[in-house]
C-alpha cells in the first residue's frame, strides 16, 4: 500500500520541493494482515481489477477468514463474499481471462455453476466462440439436470427429492429462486414422479374408472 504516496514524495524531491532525507511515517504490518491491508487500500482509494479483487478474497480464506469475517471487514454482505469465492475457485485459466478482458462476469458466472476445473474447461473448449455465451454454458453444465422450476420437479417438490437422498446444483448467481437449483438425480426424480401419478392413478381405479395410466406427457 502507499505506492502513489511513494511516487508523489520522490516527486517532490525531483523538483526540489522536499528533502530527500525528510521523515515519513510508515505503518508495518505483519505478512499476515498484509493482503487484507493492500485490498482495503484499492478498495478505498483506486479500485483494482475485478479478478485481483477475486484472488484477494481467495487468499483470505486460505489464511483462515472466514466469510463473515470477511463481508464484516469490507462492508459487504456474505452472500456478495461467498458469490465472489464461487468465482475466485474458478480454474485460473478463467481468472487470466477475465483479467484480460477476454471473458465477461456472467460467462464466469455460468461457469461458477461446477467447482470442477476439469469441467469447466471441457464445457468452455466444446462450444465454438460465438455460442460461448452465459446462456449456453449454463445450458451445457446443467443437460443432464432437472431445473427446480420444470413441472416435474414441481410435482414432486424439493423436500420430497431430498428427503429420498437426490443432490442438488446450487447457482448463486440465478435472479429467480426456482431457476436456481437443479436437481442431479433425473432417475431419482423420475421415479417419484412416476410414484405420485400412479398413486393418483390407482385412486381413480378404486373409485370406479376402468382405465387410468400414469404418464408424464400424451
Amino acid at each position: 500500500a502507499g505506492g502513489r504516496r511513494l511516487a508523489a514524495l520522490q516527486l517532490l524531491v525531483k523538483e526540489g520541493k522536499l528533502q530527500g532525507d525528510v521523515p515519513v511515517s510508515c505503518l508495518v504490518f505483519t505478512p499476515e494482515h498484509a493482503v487484507a491491508v493492500s485490498l482495503t487500500e484499492n478498495t478505498q482509494q483506486e479500485a483494482m481489477h475485478p479478478a485481483d479483487q477475486l484472488v484477494a478474497f481467495k487468499t483470505l480464506v486460505a489464511e483462515g477468514k472466514t466469510a463473515g469475517q470477511i463481508a464484516a471487514a469490507f462492508g459487504v454482505s456474505p452472500t456478495t463474499v461467498e458469490k465472489r469465492l464461487a468465482l475466485a475457485n474458478l480454474a485460473p485459466k478463467f481468472i487470466d481471462l477475465y483479467r484480460e478482458s477476454k471473458i465477461e462476469l456472467g460467462q464466469l458466472q455460468a461457469l461458477a455453476l461446477s467447482s470442477d476445473h476439469a469441467q469447466q474447461i471441457a464445457v468452455w473448449e466444446s462450444l465454438p466462440n460465438y455460442q460461448r455465451t452465459a446462456y449456453m454454458l449454463r445450458k451445457a453444465l446443467t443437460e443432464n439436470e432437472v431445473s427446480l422450476s420444470s413441472p416435474l420437479a414441481r410435482l414432486v417438490g424439493l423436500k420430497a427429492y431430498r428427503a429420498a437422498g437426490g443432490t442438488v446444483r446450487q447457482d448463486l448467481f440465478a435472479e429467480s429462486g426456482k431457476d436456481s437449483v437443479y436437481l442431479q438425480d433425473v432417475a431419482l426424480l423420475n421415479s417419484l414422479a412416476t410414484n405420485r401419478l400412479e398413486a393418483v392413478a390407482q385412486s381413480l381405479r378404486e373409485a370406479g374408472w376402468r382405465w387410468a395410466e400414469a404418464r408424464f406427457s400424451f
